[in-house]
């Protein structure tokens, strides 16, 4: 059976393919702009969604008080490694190299203690942020 995809998804999924780092604000801003007239209860329902089927995931961030989404990898590995988020500007980054991989077994070994990834990010500033003086 195929699943109908309502007009409105259909442009959230085309915004979530242009911008791989975003937040609902930025998200409702842009397809509004456009005409897309969606609500914010309605894009909240599909955010939720989406999370749930494993395209996006969602980040709080503390310091900004509000939650950041990131479109996951197609190959799924964005619940197999770290992410790097922006204190200043709330940007999520991938962190999927060599070196996370030895800390990780390092923190299993020596701290006998399994990371889990799939939720967790290290916090700092980009260096965009940083170039600006944020």
């Amino acid at each position: 059976m195929t699943k109908y995809i309502t007009q409105q998804k259909e442009a959230i999924l085309d915004f979530i393919d242009r911008n791989t780092n975003f937040t609902s604000d930025k998200m409702l801003f842009e397809l509004n702009k456009d005409k897309k007239t969606i609500s914010k209860a309605t894009l909240y329902r599909h955010l939720k969604e989406l999370e749930n089927e494993g395209i996006i995931k969602s980040f709080y961030n503390d310091e900004l008080k509000r939650y950041e989404f990131l479109r996951v990898k197609q190959d799924k590995s964005c619940f197999e490694h770290l992410h790097l988020r922006c204190n200043k500007c709330g940007k999520i980054l991938h962190l999927d190299c060599k070196t996370e991989i030895e800390f990780l077994n390092h923190i299993k070994k020596e701290h006998h203690f399994l990371v889990d990834v799939s939720g967790t990010y290290i916090s700092g500033v980009c260096d965009e942020c940083l170039k600006e003086g944020k």
